[in-house]
C-alpha cells in the first residue's frame, strides 16, 4: 500500500440508522488502542499487547439541531451513528466511513446571538467500523469478542481456547 502524502476532508456528513442524513460535522473517531500487560525480561520490563482494545470513544460537533439525535439518545446502547467523509488525495477523491454503535451523550453548546448553535455529542460505542473506499479497516465488536484488523481478527485464537 502507498503511503498518501496529504488529504483532505472536503466534507464531513453525520446518519442516523433509520433516519437518514442530519448534518454536517466535525469528527473525532475513536482511538485504535491496545490493551497491555507489563512482563518482566532479562533486560526490563515491556508490554505486550493481547488483541483487547480500550474503550471507544468518539466526539463529534455538529452545526445543527435536529429532534432525532435525541431519538438516537433514547436507544440507550444501542444508538447508531454514521459518519462519513469524502477525502480528497493526490491520486483522487476516496470515502470513508466510521459505524458507531453504543450510547450518545448530547451536549447543546451556549446560544450566542449572531454566531451559528453548535451540538456536541459523545459516543462510548461498543462496535466500531471503519471504511476506506468500502473495504472494512478495523471491525470491533466488543459484545462478540471480535477485533479485525485489515481483515486479521486479532481475537481468534483466544476465542478458540475458550470454545467460544
Amino acid at each position: 500500500m502507498k503511503n498518501q502524502r496529504a488529504e483532505v476532508v472536503a466534507r464531513a456528513d453525520v446518519y442516523v440508522a433509520g433516519v437518514g442524513f442530519i448534518g454536517v460535522a466535525t469528527y473525532t473517531s475513536p482511538e485504535l488502542k491496545f490493551k497491555k500487560t507489563t512482563n518482566n525480561g532479562a533486560a526490563g520490563e515491556y508490554d505486550l499487547a493481547y488483541g483487547a482494545v480500550e474503550k471507544l470513544e468518539a466526539g463529534a460537533k455538529l452545526t445543527v439541531t435536529n429532534e432525532v439525535l435525541y431519538e438516537a439518545a433514547s436507544m440507550l446502547n444501542e444508538a447508531n451513528i454514521t459518519f462519513s467523509e469524502a477525502v480528497a488525495t493526490e491520486d483522487g477523491a476516496k470515502g470513508r466511513r466510521d459505524v458507531l454503535i453504543g450510547s450518545i451523550d448530547i451536549k447543546d453548546n451556549e446560544s450566542k446571538h449572531g454566531e451559528t448553535k453548535e451540538v456536541e455529542l459523545n459516543i462510548s460505542a461498543h462496535y466500531w467500523l471503519k471504511e476506506s473506499n468500502g473495504i472494512p479497516v478495523i471491525e470491533i465488536d466488543k459484545q462478540k469478542d471480535i477485533v479485525r484488523i485489515n481483515g486479521k481478527d486479532v481475537l481468534e485464537d483466544i476465542r478458540k481456547a475458550v470454545g467460544a
